[in-house]
């Protein structure tokens, strides 16, 4: 508990770089999947992996956050059922100039009932940058964020599929956001600046069910879906095969977010002011409108 790493290039392990399992500790200033020069072909299995029942660990912090990238699986797991963990400030699946792809298999993946993990939003960024505790998750194989069975997480104030100045489409190879069978995550916030710039990956978010877990209560607001960060400039990439969507922007081809309607009543996935939600006479916090492809 309590430990801190820094400064070390770790690379070329079958596991994990770092495996955290206590609380407390801190990843700082390192090098996770290359080495300085940071060439690919070097990558661990996961950059890093926190598993168990601890909580608070800390992964990049304002200002010192890591280079995680070119890793076989995920550059971050997050699984087990831990807690409060967060990242800050990191490059996922980039090199250093936040603008070459590094892949990662999945940028970050939280599974296995991990909850109450915050990516990015500690401090609302600058319009049009990706400062503070803004992480750059860009370039990977996989999903930029892949949420899976897991609950009550928050995705705030990062660049996902956009370079670290927000003018370059460095794209996730599927999704910027996949929820599958996840329930009350956020995605974005209703204040300017906690919305993440989602762009130049195959989809925006995607929230999908599975046959014993349908995803109740996510939330997707205050984001720049489809564009670069000064909302000016289109980063289209690719085709889209979700079953259900809605259409947010032209600009992530043929959409920014699918989701699957599903639930309770009350525990609606919700999209507020979404200008469909508002053509369908919607009251805030307004619906998500699905329709079949």
């Amino acid at each position: 508990n309590q430990n801190t790493v820094q400064g070390l290039a770790i690379y070329g392990f079958d596991g994990p770089g770092i495996r955290l399992e206590g609380n407390g500790n801190t990843l700082r200033c390192n090098y996770l999947g290359t080495d300085i020069t940071q060439q690919s072909g070097k990558g661990n299995g996961n950059g890093v992996a926190v598993r168990g029942a601890g909580s608070n660990n800390r992964i990049g912090i304002v200002g010192a956050g890591n280079l995680i990238s070119g890793n076989r699986t995920n550059g971050v797991l997050v699984a087990g059922g831990c807690s409060n963990t967060s990242l800050e400030g990191n490059f996922i699946g980039v090199k250093g100039d936040g603008a070459t792809a590094l892949p990662n298999g999945n940028g970050i993946a939280l599974e296995e009932g991990s909850h109450h993990t915050r990516v990015g939003g500690a401090g609302i960024r600058s319009p049009g940058a990706c400062d503070r505790s803004c992480n750059v998750i860009s370039g990977n194989r996989g999903h930029g964020v892949q949420i899976g069975k897991s609950d009550s997480n928050v995705v705030v104030a990062n660049f996902i599929g956009v370079s670290a100045d927000g003018r370059k489409p460095v794209g996730n190879h599927l999704a910027g956001v996949w929820m599958l069978g996840s329930r009350s995550n956020r995605v974005g916030g209703g204040l300017p600046g906690l919305g993440n710039v989602v762009g130049g990956n195959r989809d925006g978010v995607v929230i999908q069910g599975v046959a014993d877990r349908k995803p109740w209560g996510n939330t997707v607001e205050g984001h720049l879906i489809g564009t670069d960060a000064s909302a000016t400039s289109a980063l289209p990439k690719g085709e889209r095969t979700a079953v259900v969507f809605i259409r947010l922007t032209s600009h992530n081809r043929p959409s920014a977010v699918a989701m699957e309607a599903s639930g309770p009543p009350g525990w609606e996935n919700l999209m507020p002011d979404h200008p469909l939600a508002r053509s369908a006479g919607c009251r805030a916090p307004m619906k998500a409108v699905c329709r079949p492809r």
